[in-house]
């Protein structure tokens, strides 16, 4: 919701970065889905001097291993974290995210 808020909405705040884990990509014809699927050209509408970190689990049993493929699709200057196990909530790990976190 981050991402799509920030695609579509000019702002004025400051990030530090962007943290996204285990994030569905929403893609598809049904009604409901239209209102959370992102506009095409998202990495142009983002902030530019914002870093952007991606978190998913291989093994994650909710939002399938194919999502985050495609965001890296969408966003080719994000930092990748391919993690091999963990499921959906990191096995409640969030080291490798607060790692991140201090090294900006």
């Amino acid at each position: 919701m981050i991402l799509k808020y920030l695609s579509e909405n000019p702002t004025q705040k400051k990030f530090a970065g962007l943290f996204l884990i285990s994030t569905p990509f929403w893609s598809g014809d049904e009604d409901w889905k239209q209102g959370l699927k992102l506009i095409e050209n998202l990495v142009d509408k983002l902030p530019q001097d914002v870093p952007v970190f991606l978190y998913h689990c291989l093994d994650d049993e909710v939002v399938p291993f194919d999502h985050f493929r495609e965001y890296a699709r969408h966003l080719p200057a994000a930092t990748l974290r391919e993690i091999k196990s963990g499921g959906h909530q990191l096995n409640n790990d969030m080291s490798l995210i607060a790692e991140d976190i201090k090294s900006l």
